[in-house]
């Protein structure tokens, strides 16, 4: 379901032009910048009467922590954005985060009525995942089992939640005829392997970088696992999902918001070991049919609840609840 012509959603290259629009043919703004742009974009909303919103996407605060470990201009923009996120939460009418957990996190970090702080997750569009890929599996990937990792190598803390579990990795591949693919590109990429070269100097753990064809990915997979500690709602678990796939992810709380372990897949402890993860592989491995119950619960679960037109219904329900004239934010303004 579209949303209606009168919300916009302007994204970050697109500011400019949206600071300069005659903004009184819009009753809604809805920025995805957290930052300054976010900041802009509320500002001049307001200016010509609309009603704002904001979609978080991920959490300012812990981003500035981890970008502070690196330091120089990444350490500079991140504070700056951390500012610029809790100014626009005083000034926004409606705060969108995509998980409850980011919801509870900013209401610990800032004091803003809880009453604009909404939580709706991200959507999916299930058609690029639906079909088997028709191209054919490259040479490196044709093992009986495969598992594969998407993520960004951009946060120290992402790349600790995979390092974390390396060794169960490095195990898989060891006991099994299994690959281990970590997709995903950054600039902390050559980071992580020079400090796991020796975890990853095995032929059957590929670290490929930017993989172009993520559904063949996961087609291609048994299992897909997202291990991280700095996330809010990723969306790998939900495109594996979308294929029929089981999730493995990290007890970190953004991670098991929508885990159900042995429905649509499991849950490690971080602070576990080897020989406590191992049963879980040694069970998705051993037995298909476990494996294709617990893929279709989660894509079953990803089309009644993430698709585009569940996400755009429940969002469009935010959106006239707040315009109402009797709504919290009038009287918030009175």
């Amino acid at each position: 379901m579209p949303l209606p012509r009168d919300v916009t959603m302007p994204k970050l290259r697109w500011a400019l032009k949206i600071l300069s629009t005659d903004m009184r043919e819009f009753d809604v703004v809805i920025s995805q910048g957290g930052g300054l742009i976010g900041l802009l974009v509320t500002l001049t909303a307001r200016g010509f009467g609309c009603l704002t919103a904001i979609v978080l996407r991920g959490d300012p605060w812990q981003e500035y922590q981890d970008q502070a470990r690196r330091g120089g201009k990444s350490r500079l923009k991140a504070a700056f954005d951390a500012w610029a996120a809790g100014r626009n939460a005083e000034l926004v009418d409606l705060m969108l985060p995509l998980s409850r957990t980011l919801r509870r996190w900013v209401l610990e970090k800032i004091e803003i009525d809880p009453h604009k702080m909404i939580a709706v997750p991200l959507a999916v569009n299930c058609e690029p995942f639906e079909d088997m890929p028709s191209d054919e599996r490259p040479p490196e990937w044709q093992h009986e089992h495969l598992i594969s990792l998407a993520t960004m190598f951009t946060f120290q803390q992402k790349i600790a939640g995979v390092e974390l579990f390396l060794p169960l990795l490095r195990a898989v591949v060891e006991k099994y005829d299994a690959a281990v693919v970590i997709a995903g590109d950054g600039p902390l990429r050559e980071q992580f392997l020079r400090d796991n070269r020796e975890v990853l100097d095995h032929p059957n753990i590929l670290v490929p970088g930017y993989v172009s064809n993520m559904p063949s990915l996961y087609h291609w997979s048994d299992l897909v696992c997202h291990f991280s500690l700095l996330d809010v709602m990723p969306k790998v678990p939900l495109e594996a999902w979308a294929c029929g796939l089981p999730v493995v992810v990290n007890d970190y709380e953004p991670l098991t918001e929508h885990v159900k372990p042995g429905v649509n897949g499991y849950i490690l402890p971080g602070d576990g070991s080897v020989e406590e993860w191992m049963p879980i592989i040694d069970r998705l491995f051993a037995d298909p049919e476990h494996r294709r119950e617990l893929g279709e619960n989660g894509r079953r679960m990803v089309q009644e609840q993430f698709v585009p037109e569940a996400i755009g219904a429940q969002l469009r329900r935010v959106l006239e609840e707040a315009s109402r004239p009797s709504a919290w934010r009038g009287a918030g303004e009175a």
